[in-house]
């Protein structure tokens, strides 16, 4: 079972936040520098200020950043592309209930299949994913809220495309697969298409139960209102004969 799990989910992650170097240029501590105020560094939980280095999460002001892991331990990458989705669905399914993410697992296997459970420490023991809280929590604790800025495995993330995420125990930058295969879109897209048929079954059952709870109610309303206008009725009448005699 262990060869379904994500490989790169075995290591720690590594990155900075902010003063990317110019793509293409090589990564070294040199250029791991900080301009703005208030920078902490995560230091194995010690918070100090900034000194230039990676490190698995950072706070600065109200912004807590840390490495995001995926949902599932089978997800190699992830990335959204909604054209792509929306083009293996029928034109009725396309505005409300195709879904963007594409998703690259171990050997092509859904990613619902593979929780964090299986790997006997869930995803909140990562060592990155305790460096994330720390950071939540240190900036919470300095300005009352905090705001997660997570460096996560997509395609379209800026740590990664410019190589600064890295590997905690090698300092190689992560790199994305050139042609990443999602397993929703094999089969002509079967995936997205099924999904979509999900999202629009879980919408039409909503909408039965909503429709019948409304049903139920407008009869009781009925009801209601049959025995208030009965009722009023009556004393119509009583005031109608009390007028009567009122005039006689």
């Amino acid at each position: 079972m262990k060869n379904n799990f994500n490989p790169l989910l075995n290591e720690t992650f590594v990155f900075r936040p902010s003063d990317i170097p110019i793509e293409g240029t090589v990564v070294t501590t040199s250029d791991y520098k900080h301009k703005g105020h208030g920078l902490l560094r995560y230091a194995d939980g010690k918070w100090i200020p900034d000194d230039g280095k990676p490190d698995m999460a950072f706070v600065e002001g109200v912004f807590a950043y840390g490495v995001s892991l995926p949902g599932s331990t089978n997800i190699l990458w992830s990335w959204r592309d909604m054209d792509l989705a929306r083009s293996f669905l029928p034109e009725y399914l396309q505005r409300f209930h195709a879904k963007g993410w594409h998703y690259q697992t171990i050997n092509n296997t859904h990613w619902k299949d593979y929780g964090w459970g299986s790997l006997g420490e869930g995803r909140d023991k990562h060592p990155n994913s305790i460096a994330y809280k720390s950071a939540m929590d240190k900036c919470c604790s300095i300005h009352g809220c905090a705001n997660g800025r997570g460096v996560d495995l997509t395609q379209d993330n800026e740590w990664i495309k410019r190589g600064l995420l890295l590997v905690k125990s090698t300092m190689q930058p992560i790199k994305p697969p050139e042609y990443p295969v999602c397993f929703l879109c094999l089969d002509n897209g079967k995936g997205h298409l099924l999904d979509a048929l999900e999202s629009k079954k879980s919408d039409l059952e909503a909408e039965i139960v909503d429709n019948w709870e409304r049903h139920n109610k407008a009869e009781i309303d009925a009801i209601d209102y049959k025995d208030s206008a009965e009722n009023a009725e009556e004393k119509l009448k009583e005031i109608e004969k009390e007028i009567t005699e009122v005039e006689a």
